[in-house]
């Protein structure tokens, strides 16, 4: 099963927290190119939020 960077990266909003959790527990959250792109991308989405104060990486 293939897994895509929408999958690899979960986003939870909490006030102003935006929650960016890595999801690749098969693989014990290990980094690669995906995960790199994704976590980018989240990390730039929370950013770019309004009511986004801190992030907070958990995985």
């Amino acid at each position: 099963m293939s897994e895509t960077e929408q999958d690899l990266v979960l986003i939870e909003q909490r006030g102003a927290a935006a929650i960016v959790t890595m999801n690749r527990p098969r693989y014990r959250n290990a980094q690669n190119i995906a995960m790199t792109r994704a976590l980018d991308a989240a990390f730039g989405a929370a950013a770019a939020a309004d009511e986004g104060k801190v992030s907070v990486l958990a995985g």
